[in-house]
C-alpha cells in the first residue's frame, strides 16, 4: 500500500511542475502563434496587393489596348510589393510573380512578347502560388520554405 504522504507530495510536486510549465510555456507559444498569424498577414497583404496592381494595369492596358503605359505610381507599387513578396515567400513563389512584372509595359502588347490572355495566366499563375503558401487552396502544392 502507498503512504498517503508520498501521495500528496507527488501531486503537489506534479502541479507546482505542471504550474511552473505553463508560466514558462505559455508566452513562447503565444509569440510563436502570433508571429505565424503576423506572418500570414503580411503575406496576404502582399498577395492582395498583386491582384490591385494587376486589376490596375489591366484595366489600364484594355481602357487604351497597345498604348497603355502605366505610370510611376503604378511601377512604385509594383516594385514595393515585389520587395515584400521576395522577402516573405519563398524564392519560387517570387519567381511566378516576376513572370507577372515582366509583362507589365513595355513587353506587353503588339510589340511586346506578350499579350493579355497570356498575362491574365501568369497573374492566375502568381496568385495561386502566393495565396498558396497562405491558405490551402485545391491543386496548389505548398512549398517547404517559410
Amino acid at each position: 500500500m502507498v503512504d498517503p504522504v508520498t501521495i500528496a507530495v507527488i501531486s503537489a510536486g506534479s502541479a507546482a511542475g505542471s504550474s511552473l510549465l505553463t508560466i514558462f510555456l505559455t508566452p513562447w507559444l503565444q509569440h510563436s502563434f502570433w508571429r505565424s498569424q503576423k506572418r500570414a498577414e503580411l503575406r496576404l497583404k502582399a498577395a492582395d496587393d498583386v491582384n490591385r496592381i494587376a486589376a490596375q494595369f489591366m484595366v489600364g492596358y484594355l481602357n487604351d489596348e497597345g498604348h497603355y503605359r502605366p505610370d510611376d505610381r503604378l511601377f512604385r507599387a509594383l516594385t514595393r510589393t515585389t520587395a515584400r513578396v521576395t522577402a516573405l515567400f519563398p524564392a519560387s513563389v517570387a519567381r511566378a510573380l516576376k513572370e507577372m512584372e515582366v509583362m507589365i509595359a513595355p513587353d506587353l502588347g503588339p510589340s511586346g512578347r506578350g499579350n493579355i490572355d497570356n498575362f491574365v495566366q501568369a497573374r492566375d499563375a502568381a496568385l495561386r502560388a502566393l495565396y498558396g503558401e497562405v491558405v490551402p487552396l485545391a491543386g496548389v502544392k505548398r512549398s517547404s520554405a517559410k
